[in-house]
Parts: C-alpha cells; structure tokens; sequence
C-alpha cells in the first residue's frame, strides 16, 4: 500500500500517536480545566469521557493488528501460534506494568491518602471493580479515593488484555469476527440492563466494568480486521465509511439533544458510548487508509501532539496527582495560589507533563529498547541486541 498515512514495515502510522495525544488532552481538560470557571463547564462536556473511549477503540486497533501480524508471519514461518500470545504479553508487561506498579507501590508506602486500605483492588488490576462500589448519596458519588480513581480504565483494558488475545490465537478469522460484533451488541444492552434495571440508583455501574465498554474495544478490533482485508463480508468503499461516519455524528447529537433536555438521560449513557465508539473506529480506518494531504492528518502528525500521545500513557498516570505535589511545592515555598486561575491551571500542566516527559526518557523508553529482543527471541531463532531495532512509539496501549 503506497499510503503516506499507512503503517509502515513497523505498523507505526504517525497519525495515531497524534490521536493518542488528543484523547490524553481531552482527559486532561476535563479534569484541569481551561483557566477561571472553566473546570464546571469542561466537565459537563463529556470531554475526559470521550478521550477514554477513544482510548479504547485505539488500544482496541493496535493490539489487533500487532496480533494478526504476527499470527500470519507464524503460520507463514512455521512459528507456533503460542509464541504470539507469549510476544503479546512480553511486550505489554514491558510497556504497562513498571509505571503502573512503581505508582501504586511507592503510594502504599507512604499510605497516600489511606490507599493502603484499597490498595489490592489496584495491585490485581481490579480497580474498576471497586470504583462500583463507590458511597451513593443524593449528592452525587463520593469516591473512596479520587486520586486513584482513573485507575478504573487501566484495568478494564488489562481485563481486555487477557481474554482477547486467546481468542485471537485460537478462532478463525471468521468466527473472531462474529464474536467481535456479538460483543459489540451486547455492550449497549448490558449497560441498558444495569442503568434501568440492576443498579438505577447508580447509571455508571455499567460503564466501569468490561461488558460495558466491550464495543469500544471491538469496534477498534475490527476495523483492524477490515484493514487487513481480513473481514467476511465485502469491504465497503470509502465513500460508505464516510457516509456511516456522518450518520453516527448525525445520531449522536440527537442522543445529545436528548441529554441536555434531561428527558432521556439514562438511554443516553445506554446507546451513546456505542455511537461515540464506532465514529472514532471510523475516524481511526480513514486515517490510515487514506493519503495524508488532509488536514486532520496533517495536524496530527504535529511534533508536539505525537510527543503529547507518545508520552500519554505517563500523563494519564500522573495527571491525577499533580494537585497534590504542586501544592506541596507551593508550602514549601509559602507561596499561595488561588485555584482554577490561569496561573494555577498552568502550573497544573506543567507539572503533569514533566512527570510523564521524565518517565518516558528515564524509565519507559529504556525498558521499551528491550522489546526488540524479547519479540526477536521469542518469534526467530535469532537475538537482536537491546536498543536495536524499532520500537512502535504508539503511547499506552
């Protein structure tokens, strides 16, 4: 494929990292705001909501054609399928565990904020499953542990991590497609079923666990299988995938109108989220597919918003405890500043993205340089030296 914007011999497509670095933006908009009076108005946006999702449908993308790849250079190779599904989980405890865990083990040390009390949950990757359990009262939800809460989504994709890739390795191509859209269907019906039904009192219990947000996963794992043409129905034409992309845009202001007119709020958690996902699953398919003279994709491939999305996975770790440290800093400088000004929410983002710049050089990408030696290991008879090679810079996955 001579496309610009296609992966390359890598898989690397630019434009994804890009995408990467507007998702973590949008999280950190929702929760930092944008100056004086601002953090109400960005939350009730849905911003952080919908760079989450988009998460999703990305991590959903890039781990299916990481493992389709190497399921056709095994069976073209002779290499056992077994050592795709042993590659995969080198290469995601590489990428995900050593922040991750380094966060959580020096927070039980200290007993920040009392998280020794809940910090299991988070060591098993559990995390959503606690954050169901959140104190409901008529004021709203009290988390038992703010700073930590975000950790939900970590886990939901963690849970992802190790049912999908058995089935990946296991199922026909036909038959992980079936399954893939079965899941898809029934991610809007079973957060239907606990927002009317299992817990009304409580419409995000069925956001926070992976039945709920299993389309978002799927629909980015099959618009992996519909890139490489692997899907069992006839490929649509590019003028179909934009028309669908209109027509979920389309409906999803409509779900939106039925929001803000608080009429409908509960149908509108329910079917949203399906409608958000497949827009960004469409939104990732013409990115890669189509030549890279557009606009979007020109934006996206800006240095500064593929630094942003390669160090995103650090940025969504830290962000939250950013608060905490600049005001420790400010005390011990006896410096007061007044929240949500200008100043503050600056100080607020420079702080998040020093945290995840010096990770990324100090701690993440030295472990990634290892990654060409694991995969060589494990996928050839032959050993490539660490910190050859390549390393797909694609932020957390």
């Amino acid at each position: 494929m001579n496309n610009p914007t296609a992966a390359n011999s890598h898989g690397f497509v630019p434009e994804l990292e890009g995408l990467r670095g507007v998702a973590i933006l949008l999280v950190l908009v929702s929760h930092f705001g944008l100056g004086p009076a601002s953090l109400d108005f960005v939350s009730h946006l849905g911003l952080g909501h919908i760079g989450v999702r988009l998460f999703f449908v990305l991590s959903g993308f890039l781990i299916t054609s990481v493992l389709l790849l190497d399921l056709d250079k095994a069976s073209t190779g002779g290499i056992s399928p077994s050592k795709v599904f042993y590659k995969f989980y080198a290469s995601r405890t590489l990428r995900i565990f050593p922040i991750y865990y380094l966060t959580i083990i020096l927070l039980y040390l200290i007993d920040f904020q009392g998280f020794r009390d809940i910090s299991g949950w988070h060591f098993a990757y559990l995390s959503n499953l606690d954050g169901v359990r959140y104190i409901t009262t008529d004021a709203g939800t009290i988390l038992r542990h703010p700073s930590t809460a975000h950790f939900w989504s970590l886990a939901i994709e963690e849970q992802f991590y190790l049912l999908y890739p058995l089935l990946a390795v296991l199922l026909t191509r036909h038959t992980l497609f079936w399954v893939l859209c079965a899941a898809v269907a029934a991610a809007p019906a079973w957060r239907i079923f606990c927002i009317f039904i299992l817990d009304p009192s409580y419409p995000h219990t069925g956001l926070m666990l992976l039945p709920g947000v299993m389309d978002s996963l799927c629909l980015g794992a099959l618009a992996a299988i519909y890139q490489r043409g692997s899907l069992p129905i006839r490929q649509p034409m590019k003028k179909y995938i934009r028309t669908a992309c209109t027509c979920c845009a389309i409906v999803a202001s409509g779900l939106l109108v039925l929001y803000w007119q608080d009429t409908a709020v509960r149908l509108y958690l329910a079917l949203f989220d399906s409608v958000l996902a497949l827009i960004c699953a469409t939104v990732v398919i013409l990115l890669v597919n189509l030549p890279g003279a557009s606009r979007g994709s020109h934006f996206l491939r800006a240095r500064n918003l593929r630094l942003i999305g390669r160090i995103s996975y650090g940025l969504y770790i830290y962000h939250a405890f950013a608060t905490h440290i600049l005001s420790w800093l400010l005390l011990q400088v006896n410096m007061e500043l007044q929240r949500e000004t200008m100043l503050y929410t600056g100080l607020l983002y420079l702080m998040a993205f020093s945290l995840a710049y010096v990770s990324w050089h100090l701690i993440e990408r030295p472990l990634l340089a290892f990654k060409p030696y694991v995969v060589s290991r494990l996928m050839t008879s032959k050993s490539v030296p660490p910190g050859k090679g390549t390393t797909q810079a694609t932020g957390p996955q």
